[in-house]
């Protein structure tokens, strides 16, 4: 409590000689003896297996295990840390002019707490997001570097172009740190509780790591916290499709981890219908891709709803439409049909809308070519099911079959 006061009231603590002694010190409070083994091995780009192979084959491991440190210990370390003001602390160490060593480890410090999700109301009280921000956007220093090796002699320009990759290095890691840590405290925060700067101040750095990450861990938290900021307003939604969203989280839907894929497809969804969404629809190579993760409810049911979520607000346009129309034979509205006859709520629901602005969407030969689909047999799968269906699922199918009839 001592040390923290003695940061939070000295704005010189920042600047001085000790204070990466610090900011180190309450980095170790926060993670486990395991934690910074792996954190090791990541830097290494190394795997436990390979480094247990390396130890074997050196000998060179101690065959001791280390004194134990639970994830339970680790748990009440970080919210007496926090009970004691530490985030604001390390708020402290950023905005009073910290150097890009301090901010790094800051960075990784407040990452760790985030993991805690009940302590995530408290870092936002105590200026957490204001710092994270800072370091999220300018990473570890705030000062453009410069080449300023006229003059100098090839060691020293050496040298300078080592200590810029360096500084490079810890920019980007300080980035990453503090953009997963917003996005740790943006997924289970009330985004309607936040302040609207920090919100709109926040997005750019997350779609940035969407875009950039390796770490499935970051791209699944990151597109999961930009799914929940995408429903607080129509800025938000705009915010994150100026920054690239689009682009970022069609990249994240490649991904092989099926939460990540997840995490995308609900962003992408919570995007429409806004027109660069619905304009992104109206590639056929899209449309294809998406109805590939709309049919495959057997393997993953709520990547299917997400996605049949999304087609659901687009397919009113016309070229949207013709674009499900014109997919490969059996694979557009057929797939649709299938969907309808999944036997799950949600599902069946979404795909009932879909139709509905497929009607609108095709125009005058819509019901024509419905039909010569199959849907009537889906819309008679549903309702003849022995299988119950939620309320809104059955009536948006007989709504369908009406508007069919008439």
């Amino acid at each position: 409590r001592e040390l923290v006061n003695m940061v939070i009231n000295d704005k010189e603590t920042a600047k001085s000689a000790y204070a990466y002694g610090l900011a180190y010190c309450f980095e170790n409070l926060t993670m486990s003896e395991d934690d910074k083994k792996r954190e090791k091995l990541r830097e290494m780009e190394v795997t436990q297996e390979q480094w247990e192979q390396f130890e074997k084959l050196t000998k060179s491991g101690t065959g001791q295990k280390g004194r134990p440190d639970p994830p339970e210990l680790v748990e009440q370390r970080i919210k007496a840390f926090v009970q004691a003001d530490g985030a604001a602390a390390l708020r402290a160490l950023v905005l009073n002019g910290g150097s890009s060593r301090v901010l790094e480890s800051v960075s990784r410090t407040y990452c760790n707490m985030a993991s805690i999700q009940s302590v995530r109301p408290q870092m936002f009280s105590q200026g957490a997001a204001r710092a994270l921000i800072h370091m999220a956007t300018k990473g570890a220093s705030s000062t453009s570097m410069e080449d300023n090796s006229t003059g100098k002699t090839e060691d020293d320009t050496m040298s300078s172009r080592r200590n810029r990759e360096q500084q490079t290095k810890a920019d980007e890691k300080t980035k990453k740190f503090a953009a997963h840590a917003l996005a740790k405290m943006f997924i289970t925060t009330d985004p309607n509780v936040i302040g609207h700067n920090q919100i709109m101040d926040s997005i750019a750095p997350m779609v940035r790591q969407v875009r950039h990450s390796q770490e499935d861990l970051v791209l699944f938290e990151c597109c999961m916290a930009l799914t929940n900021l995408a429903t607080v307003n129509h800025e938000t939604k705009r915010k994150i499709i100026t920054c690239k969203g689009i682009t970022a989280f069609e990249y994240a839907s490649y991904s092989d981890d099926t939460l990540v894929r997840r995490a995308a497809v609900e962003s992408m969804c919570n995007l429409c219908p806004e027109p660069e969404m619905v304009e992104w629809f109206k590639s056929r190579q899209h449309m294809r891709l998406w109805l590939l993760y709309s049919g495959a409810y057997e393997d993953d049911e709520l990547t299917s709803s997400a996605a049949t979520g999304a087609l659901a607000g687009v397919c009113y346009d016309p070229e949207v439409a013709k674009c499900i129309q014109d997919q490969e034979e059996g694979t557009g509205i057929p797939t649709l049909v299938v969907l309808l006859m999944s036997g799950i709520s949600p599902i069946i629901h979404r795909v009932a809308v879909c139709f509905l602005g497929l009607l609108e969407g095709l125009g005058a030969d819509a019901k024509q070519i419905l039909k010569e689909n199959g849907i009537e047999k889906g819309i008679d799968s549903v309702l003849n099911s022995a299988k119950p269906i939620d309320p809104p699922a059955k009536s948006a199918v007989e709504t369908l079959q009406k508007e069919l009839a008439s």
